[in-house]
């Protein structure tokens, strides 16, 4: 599927979920984004969040979020994710969160495996609570992630940035990824996904040692 744009959205267990547990919309989000609502805006506030350079070529991380018809009670977060700013690897994804909300303590992830021409690169959304991810190709080649959470002046403006975490990963181009286990903050393992076809998928279960 390289060089093919993926507009999606996944619904993992655990990922699409009302936030907080309490499932109360609240609506503590900025006045620009009030301010949308009110005039019945559906356009997307658009946030980057994160950029840099690989072999000389940008990458990029977009997060965006925008309210749901006429208002309601049920806002959609995204996360675009561009390993070349260029359609190759690049995806984004799509979550329903409460409005003036951000995901649930239950997310999990989703994520793409994709090459870029030179390298392949792995890139997610992940819950707050997954530290680490461990992966491995079908090759046998492991290597490990960290994923990271917004900025924190992001975090302070944005409440729907919160509660998640993320990372983009080049890696040498060879054998796409098989699985990831996930883990917490003490290593213990939350959660092991398979990959087909360079998405994730439910494997009850796979075990990666």
């Amino acid at each position: 599927m390289a060089g093919v744009y993926l507009l999606a959205v996944y619904v993992i267990p655990g990922f699409v979920d009302r936030s907080d547990g309490q499932g109360q919309p609240r609506s503590d989000l900025p006045d620009r984004l009030a301010w949308r609502c009110s005039k019945h805006h559906r356009a997307p506030i658009k946030v980057p969040i994160e950029h840099g350079e690989h072999h000389g070529q940008t990458w990029s991380i977009i997060g965006s979020i925008k309210s749901g018809h006429a208002c309601g009670a049920w806002w959609t977060l995204g996360m675009k994710f561009l390993p070349q700013d260029v359609v190759p690897g690049s995806w984004e994804g799509f979550w329903e969160i409460p409005a003036g909300g951000h995901l649930p303590a239950s997310a999990t992830i989703s994520a793409r495996d994709e090459t870029t021409g030179e390298d392949r690169v792995v890139s997610a959304v992940v819950g707050w609570h997954v530290r680490t991810v461990v992966f491995r190709t079908r090759g046998g080649f492991r290597f490990v992630v960290h994923p990271k959470a917004p900025e924190g002046r992001l975090l302070k403006r944005f409440v729907w940035l919160r509660r998640l975490r993320y990372f983009l990963r080049f890696y040498p181009v060879g054998d796409p990824v098989k699985a990831a286990k996930l883990l917490d903050a003490r290593g213990r393992t939350i959660r092991t996904v398979g990959f087909r076809l360079g998405e994730v998928w439910n494997a009850p279960d796979l075990t990666l040692p």
